[in-house]
Formats: C-alpha cells, sequence, structure tokens
C-alpha cells in the first residue's frame, strides 16, 4: 500500500496544473486517480462532467480501468473516462470533423486498405497521398488523428469551452512520448481545463515518431505547473533494485555493480550458438514462477530483431538437451 506523504498530498489536492515525473512503479498513476476521486469529490460537477485520462496503449488504458474500479466508488468510476490519445482524437474528429471539410464527413481509412494504397510510394509521396485522401476522399489516416483534431480545435473557441467543460480536469500519461501534433492537440484541448502530466524522462520510447526530449520543458513553459519528482520509488517492487538497474542498463553503468534482489550472470556464447547457461536460466526462472501464483508471465528482453530470431530458435530447439520452450516472439516498432 503506498504512503501518502506530503508531495502526494500536495499533488492531490493542488488547483494548479501539474506535472509528475518518476520511474515505472514510482505511483504516478495511483496519485493521479487518487487525485481525480478528490476532485470529482469537492467539485459541484454536473452530470456530464468528467474526469479524462489519456494514454498510448490500450494494454494501458485496460490496467488504468482495472486499478480505477478497484479503487473509486461507482460514482467516480462512471464519472472518469479512460481513453487512448488516438481513441480520443477519432472520437472528436468523427463527431466534428466535418467543420474541417465544409460539412463533408470523415471516414476512418482501415489499416489493411492504407496499406495497399501506399505500398507503392516513396516516404514524401506516402506524406502527400495521405493529405489528398483526406481532402478529396474524406478518407483519414491513422497518422492524421492528432492534427487534424488539434486543427479543429484551434479553430474553433466555442468547441475548446465545449471540451473544457466536459473535462475540467484532463491527466495525460506518458507525457514524454507525445509528438509535435499530439502536443498542439492537447494544448488546444485543455485552454479551460486543469491538466496533469505524467511523464516518465528516462522512458522516451516514441522518438522515431516524433516524442521530444525537450517535451517536458516545453510543458513547463506552457503551463507554469507545480512540478513533483517521485524519482526511482518503486511501490510494484518493493526492496529491490530493478529500476536502478533497468536505468544503469540503458546507459552501460550497470556493468561490475551489485543490485539488491537483481540477480546477473554472465555467460561467454559461443560464436553463432547461445550458451546452455542461457536456457538453464530461462528454465530456472520457470521452476521458481511455478511455485508461486499460477497467473504469471516471463519476458526475455534482447538487444536486437536479429538476436531475437537467433533466441526464439534456440528456445525451439532441444539439441542441446534441455527441453523446447514454448514462446511468442514480440516484433516492435
Amino acid at each position: 500500500m503506498m504512503v501518502l506523504d506530503q508531495s502526494r498530498r500536495d499533488v492531490i489536492e493542488s488547483p494548479s496544473h501539474l506535472i509528475v515525473m518518476g520511474g515505472p512503479g514510482s505511483g504516478k498513476t495511483t496519485v493521479a486517480l487518487l487525485k481525480a476521486e478528490a476532485f470529482l469529490g469537492r467539485l459541484d460537477l454536473t452530470e456530464y462532467q468528467q474526469v479524462l485520462f489519456l494514454s498510448f496503449a490500450r494494454a494501458t488504458v485496460a490496467r488504468v480501468a482495472e486499478q480505477a474500479g478497484k479503487m473509486l466508488p461507482k460514482l467516480e468510476q462512471a464519472r472518469l473516462e479512460v481513453n487512448t490519445y488516438h481513441g480520443f482524437t477519432w472520437n472528436l474528429l468523427r463527431s466534428h470533423g466535418y467543420l474541417l471539410r465544409n460539412g463533408r464527413p470523415l471516414s476512418l481509412l482501415p489499416p489493411p486498405e492504407a496499406a495497399a494504397r501506399l505500398s507503392t510510394l516513396s516516404e514524401e509521396q506516402i506524406a502527400l497521398e495521405k493529405i489528398r485522401l483526406l481532402e478529396e476522399e474524406g478518407l483519414l489516416h491513422f497518422d492524421l488523428f492528432a492534427g487534424n483534431a488539434a486543427m479543429l480545435l484551434e479553430r474553433s473557441k466555442s468547441l475548446q469551452r465545449i471540451y473544457g467543460n466536459t473535462y475540467p480536469l484532463v491527466i495525460l500519461d506518458e507525457f514524454q512520448d507525445t509528438n509535435e501534433d499530439e502536443w498542439r492537440f492537447i494544448r488546444a484541448l485543455t485552454r479551460h481545463s486543469q491538466v496533469l502530466a505524467l511523464a516518465d524522462p528516462e522512458q522516451r520510447i516514441y522518438e522515431f515518431r516524433g516524442a521530444s526530449a525537450n517535451r517536458i520543458q516545453e510543458f513547463e513553459d506552457a503551463y507554469r505547473p507545480a512540478s513533483f519528482s517521485f524519482g526511482m520509488e518503486n511501490h510494484r517492487s518493493t526492496g529491490t533494485d530493478i529500476v536502478q538497474f533497468s536505468n544503469d542498463l540503458l546507459t552501460g553503468a550497470n556493468k561490475s555493480r551489485a543490485y539488491t534482489h537483481v540477480s546477473v550472470t554472465p555467460y561467454a556464447p559461443r560464436k553463432g550458438m547461445l550458451h546452455r547457461a542461457f536456457k538453464f536460466a530461462v528454465l530456472t526462472a520457470i521452476a521458481r514462477l511455478n511455485r508461486g501464483e499460477r497467473d504469471w508471465s516471463l519476458a526475455i528482453l534482447v538487444p536486437s530483431k536479429s538476436f531475437m530470431a537467433e533466441v526464439s530458435a534456440y528456445l525451439s530447439s532441444d539439441s542441446d538437451n534441455l527441453p523446447r520452450l514454448s514462446h511468442e516472439v514480440a516484433f516492435d516498432q
């Protein structure tokens, strides 16, 4: 159970814009949900007013919704909208996108159709074709959601007031990963709302699509928020150095260092062949997990796609006289 120290109580009670920084498991989401509950309890809101919680991944949205269900009374749950940035912008455009096209409606360009239409084009041609499809055929590509939602709100002060009144508190999860269009959209959406940004400066995974190292500073310049840092605290794995180890691993600072409750087993792989010690470590972890809760998962992280293919092939083989291990391979951009 998280202990609410003074800084966390300040986040919950503050009427100003806020930014809360911290690593995985530091309690950012829990404090944000407690703030949502306090916010809904303090203000005399009408039936249609809600707190909006935006994140990137559907899995995160599902986890937050589950956590909210455990933490908040049913009345507050009904007043909390949890959505992805793309899901929310699409709902906005589906309702009001005709304002961008002189009354003509917008339609979603399904990913399979988008792939078929764009597969033979160069990168520059793809960007132009996405715009043409929207302007001439009313087909909106996934990549254009945030930019067009931003344009819609920027052009309509009435919509800004309507959405600000509907969502008097907006919580922005994984804020450090927003790209320029999403940042424009956020600024236009929250002209009349209190904003709480949750960010991990060490975990920017969407640089390939425009996430900027300057985004947190831009938020501070734009909103002048009260700033809080939960640092390296970890409430998911209390008593371990897992967050410190993870951050060190990214920079190479982990070499020759010891960590509390983080086991490091070095081995020298032979050229073109993974060492038995690797599979033995995986089998040992599985045996340990099987002795605990039945519902568990084990992640094996590797530094490259080519090495992932090698690891997968090795786990699927029994040529080392160790059992084959059924597993899933996850490719990600």
